[in-house]
């Protein structure tokens, strides 16, 4: 039972990380590539990031912060 509470933990903070990459890129009028580009990853990722069933890796979380997301 305590697994399973760890993996809600853990889709808690992705639904969580990709409402805030959605918000940042509407906010500020860009499309998915156009912000891949800034992140330095592919559009498709980008995609996967926003859809918050994707494990993102800490460099992208920490690209995400350079850029203000």
């Amino acid at each position: 039972m305590k697994k399973d509470k760890k993996y809600f933990k853990l889709d808690d903070i992705l639904v969580g990380i990709a409402v805030k990459i959605i918000q940042y890129r509407i906010k500020n009028n860009l499309s998915q590539k156009e912000l891949a580009a800034k992140l330095g990853i592919s559009q498709a990722m980008e995609s996967k990031l926003e859809s918050g069933d994707y494990n993102s890796t800490v460099n992208v979380i920490l690209n995400c912060s350079k850029v203000g997301v």
